[in-house]
């Protein structure tokens, strides 16, 4: 089954454009003495307008 990591369409048409390199997000992880770890190594990026303000 493909993985999909959703994010703002504005976001991933930058991504996609290469005006951004990275995009982060808060609460990756509960635990600070486990290093971050991957899930999957390849996924999609799916482009939503959810919670995008409509001026972007």
């Amino acid at each position: 089954m493909p993985i999909a990591f959703k994010e703002w369409a504005v976001t991933v048409r930058a991504l996609a454009e290469g005006e951004q390199l990275v995009t982060l997000r808060k609460g990756l992880s509960q635990q600070p003495d486990k290093p971050l770890r991957l899930a999957h190594e390849r996924f999609f990026l799916y482009p939503t307008f959810d919670h995008q303000p409509g001026d972007l």
